[in-house]
């Protein structure tokens, strides 16, 4: 039954909100629980105070309210913790889009490349690009919320935005502009965020961190500034922007002075809608983890999916153990009831070994020296004659950066290419001289810089050369 059910959490600075749902094994989810607690920030005045009791800690403010959550689950971070992109990429599969993400996230990321979790959503699929949404946060930051998350029982089975959890409950009403562009500003009780669609997809994500602190007249220029900004970047990469609705989802009451300074600045409609009406945001980060056809960004860090790979596989080693062992005493009376028996035959055995184990030992000292002398002595697999192949396997519009011959481990080759055809094609002649037992074309990377795919090929030679 646990494994039919789906725990999504969003913990904050000073909030910890968390929805548990069922129904996963099926992909339709309904709600089971859902709550919310407001913590104790850690730095509070009454934390400060000498001899003032400690806030209380997740675990005991979880157990104060008799709600029980255990097991992997679903975290959202927070827009003001992680970086979201949206980006045009060509048309590839999973592994070559997944490489230039990488090479993405390098050019804008202001953190080391090596200290960051990184994932994408591929949001609208096109037959020569695609709309992709990368994500990345500080794995720091997600192991902190790891380590909080650990002390209640609650493990990360996988790492989502949270931002992304409200747009699959907003996009979900059927309030969003299917055609067109429409901005959204998110007013969550955590956060200023704005969302801005074109024909109902997200395109771009920003969080305004100053919000927070201001109002009234300070927060309309704000918000109406960042609108500006967002949509004359925007312009760069779409055209022009003539129309732009701008929709206004919140939590509490109506933001009214908000809404007719923004109609004035924008000189537009300003739509309203309450976020109350909708499910918790962790519902929506539940829903997003079951019933999508494109898989969901995750951005678990590698170390965390390299420990729970090596839990699992210790548990099948101990579970492989413990029916051996079984076996084993199954098997041990039957063996000290044959022991006697066998002892007898070990002295003719031994007498047996004894006489038959030099002439093994001459003939396959024999055997190893004439193997050595037909490998060194063969010129059908030279560096010369696999060259030779090579070269003329060679297509038009390859070429090679490196070429690597050993006789014991076969051929390595690292070139470019104008298209990932052309490499095919060399692959493909090279599997039709006959000379090569197997050839292996590492996948393809896109070098930004030369303009051209680049690949590496290691080739095992046919008659014992691999």
């Amino acid at each position: 039954m646990a494994k039919d059910r789906i725990t999504a959490v969003v913990l904050a600075e000073d909030t910890f909100e968390w929805t548990v749902a069922a129904g996963a094994s099926r992909g339709r989810l309904r709600p089971v629980s859902s709550g919310r607690l407001d913590m104790v920030p850690l730095d509070s005045d009454a934390d400060a105070m000498e001899g003032a009791e400690p806030p209380p800690t997740l675990p005991e403010r979880l157990k104060a309210e008799g709600v029980s959550l255990k097991g992997k689950a679903t975290i959202g971070v927070g827009s003001d913790h992680a970086i979201l992109r949206v980006v045009n990429l060509p048309a590839a599969d999973e592994e070559e889009i997944s490489g230039m993400v990488e090479l993405q996230i390098d050019k804008f990321s202001p953190f080391p490349i090596e200290t960051l979790a990184i994932s994408h959503e591929v949001l609208r699929s096109g037959e020569e690009d695609n709309l992709v949404l990368i994500a990345a946060v500080q794995e720091s930051v997600v192991d902190e919320i790891e380590e909080t998350l650990s002390t209640a029982g609650l493990f990360p089975g996988r790492v989502d935005a949270t931002v992304m959890g409200w747009w699959q409950l907003i996009s979900a009403t059927g309030h969003v502009s299917a055609t067109g562009w429409e901005t959204i500003i998110l007013l969550s009780d955590t956060s200023t965020e704005l969302v801005v669609v074109s024909d109902g997809v997200p395109v771009s994500f920003r969080v305004i961190s100053a919000a927070a602190d201001l109002d009234g007249a300070q927060l309309v220029s704000e918000l109406a500034t960042e609108v500006d900004y967002t949509l004359m970047t925007l312009e760069r990469e779409h055209g022009n922007i003539r129309e732009c609705v701008v929709s206004i989802w919140h939590e509490g009451d109506l933001p009214t002075s908000l809404v007719s300074g923004l109609e004035e600045a924008r000189s537009c409609e300003v739509r309203t809608f309450s976020l109350d009406e909708l499910p918790p945001v962790t519902e929506g980060l539940a829903r997003r983890s079951v019933g999508k056809d494109v898989a969901c960004i995750d951005m678990t860090p590698a170390a965390w999916r390299s420990a729970e790979a090596s839990m699992q596989f210790k548990k099948r080693m101990l579970g492989a153990v413990g029916a051996v062992l079984a076996v084993w005493l199954l098997c041990l009376g039957g063996f000290f009831a044959g022991l006697f028996i066998e002892s007898r035959q070990l002295g003719v055995l031994r007498e047996r070994e004894k006489q038959w184990g030099e002439a093994a030992d001459q003939v396959k000292d024999m055997r190893d020296r004439v193997m050595l002398i037909q490998r060194y002595t063969n010129q059908t697999y030279s560096a010369l004659e696999c060259l030779r192949a090579v070269c003329i396997a060679k297509t038009a519009g390859v070429e090679f950066s490196s070429y690597s011959y050993r006789k014991s481990e076969g051929l390595k080759i690292s070139g470019t290419a104008t298209v990932p055809k052309r490499v095919y094609d060399f692959k493909d002649k090279l599997d039709g001289t006959g000379l090569f037992e197997e050839t292996l074309l590492g996948p393809l990377r896109w070098n930004e810089k030369k303009r051209k795919q680049v690949f590496d090929l290691e080739i095992r030679l046919a008659g014992g050369e691999s």
